[in-house]
């Protein structure tokens, strides 16, 4: 008898789609995918993920369906729409059709990739997430989003496609380097802070066991991740308006990963981004010392402060927020840069417009991101 999954139906709005979760579940997997009756599986698979967890999924799906296997690098380098077009001429010469899905097994940038090549094949076939990575599972797979990175930003091009499911194996997730695991829970960590304060023990005693996490322990993550992620995107699918708070330490996050390439993972950067929109909403806004305390502690317990930013060139962040992929939601002043802020924990701030977005000035921001030099 096979490992029991357990199953969530995710509901954004108009948009329907199963999250199935177990422990040492291959084979009941392999069965959800070929369940889905395509033609062919395009199986786009993190080259450092195929050998540990994807090979064996990989034989056993291939003696029941037509795969067509294409590995690529997982760097935020290599998340480009040069090589998403390369992957797809692939799959066309191998014979992908209208009626073929694409499997993305990985973390992040996989997902992201084979996500944007689910949506521009014959505009648009069926997509199946197998995420390896706390990051991809509990966070990027609950949304719609499918991007690349452009030349001066990250996210730039892209659009919006659902998957038709969602399957996550936890003993995969047991295997992450501990910088994985601190980015995955530092997006945890986003959502008790901004949306559901009351998970925010949950994640703090994850992160204080961090290097020992057991599948059981990650399985627990699941049901707060997920109605996170329902809580602001069931009328806000596309992330626009309400949704617009799970981009919460994510303009100057951003900026610090590409202003470091390699050197800091994205939830890491992302962290680092919430405690800096932590301080400047204390210091110039409505956040309290105490709220501001929360974030400190709670990403401290994940091992994210702002000394893993010491070595990024604050003139290069500052430089790249102008590029930010939320630019146009509003219309700040020259030497503003609209942002996320709290006015409290699972309390966003209002800037106007509709959306909760406060134009900045970039002094504040630059008073932020110079402290780091010190911490």
């Amino acid at each position: 008898m096979g490992a029991q999954m357990l199953s969530r139906q995710i509901d954004f709005g108009s948009v329907r789609y199963p999250f199935h979760h177990g422990i040492g579940c291959t084979d009941q997997i392999v069965d959800g995918i070929v369940g889905l009756e395509a033609d062919r599986y395009v199986v786009i698979v993190d080259a450092n993920v195929e050998a540990q967890h994807g090979r064996p999924l990989l034989e056993r799906l291939s003696r029941r369906a037509q795969v067509i296997e294409i590995s690529m690098p997982a760097t935020e380098r290599t998340k480009s729409i040069e090589l998403v077009t390369s992957a797809l001429e692939i799959a066309f010469r191998h014979g992908m059709t209208r009626r073929s899905a694409v499997v993305a097994m990985g973390g992040g940038v996989v997902g992201n990739m084979a996500g944007l090549m689910a949506a521009l094949a014959f505009r648009g076939v069926r997509l199946v997430h197998l995420p390896t990575t706390i990051i991809a599972a509990m966070d990027s797979v609950l949304s719609l989003k499918q991007a690349v990175n452009g030349r001066l930003g990250k996210n730039l091009i892209g659009t919006f496609h659902a998957p038709s499911a969602v399957f996550v194996d936890h003993q995969w997730l047991t295997t992450l380097a501990p910088r994985e695991v601190r980015s995955g829970l530092a997006e945890l960590a986003k959502n008790a802070l901004a949306i559901v304060p009351e998970s925010a023990e949950l994640v703090a005693e994850a992160g204080r066991h961090a290097g020992a996490l057991r599948a059981e322990d990650l399985a627990r993550l699941v049901d707060p991740a997920i109605d996170a992620k329902a809580r602001v995107m069931g009328s806000d699918s596309r992330e626009k308006g309400k949704g617009l708070v799970l981009e919460y330490g994510h303009t100057i996050g951003h900026a610090i990963e590409l202003a470091s390439p390699g050197l800091l993972g994205h939830g890491e950067a992302v962290g680092v981004g919430m405690l800096a929109a932590a301080e400047i909403a204390t210091r110039a806004y409505a956040l309290s010392e105490r709220a501001l305390e929360a974030h400190r502690a709670l990403l401290a317990a994940i091992g994210i402060g702002p000394h893993l930013a010491r070595t990024v060139d604050p003139k290069r962040v500052l430089e790249l927020l102008p590029y930010d992929n939320k630019r146009g939601y509003l219309s700040p002043r020259e030497g503003e840069i609209p942002m996320i802020l709290l006015d409290a924990l699972g309390q966003v701030r209002s800037g106007g417009g509709g959306v909760p977005l406060t134009p900045v000035p970039i002094a504040e921001i630059e008073r932020a991101v110079s402290s780091w030099a010190r911490a």
